[in-house]
């Protein structure tokens, strides 16, 4: 799979820990996170490898891939993964993302603590709704 730029932007790994530090969650929450992909021109077998391979390296349960409503070939991918909210654990997914990322060469664009509110502000989504 080739990646080609486009709108989205990376999200910044320490902007999300210092968010969530602030947020002052009891030892052993677990969150909800988002991680970004994104290619152009893949075909639906290279993407189901790189979905398979992102679920080996513990991400998921929910994994997709959707194309730009432009069917121009452009592609976006995510993981809905509950995640230790841990600086060291989020700091590994975010290393794990990026080189299952680079092993199906795919743009790898980030991560962010799913929030309770649409415009992403607000406490963060716990695992169990706790």
């Amino acid at each position: 799979m080739a990646s080609e730029p486009h709108k989205l932007s990376r999200v910044s790994t320490d902007g999300e820990l210092e968010s969530l530090a602030a947020d002052q969650l009891p030892e052993e929450s677990r969150v909800w996170t988002t991680h970004f992909f994104s290619d152009h021109g893949s075909l639906e077998d290279e993407r189901a490898r790189f979905r398979a391979d992102l679920a080996a390296a513990g991400f998921g349960p929910e994994l997709g891939s959707d194309e730009e409503s432009s069917g121009d070939g452009f592609w976006h991918h995510w993981s809905f993964t509950a995640l230790l909210a841990d600086p060291a654990t989020l700091k590994l997914a975010d290393q794990r993302a990026r080189q299952v990322a680079g092993d199906h060469g795919v743009r790898y664009d980030g991560w962010k603590v799913q929030r309770e509110r649409a415009d992403h502000e607000g406490r963060p989504r716990l695992v169990g709704g706790g």
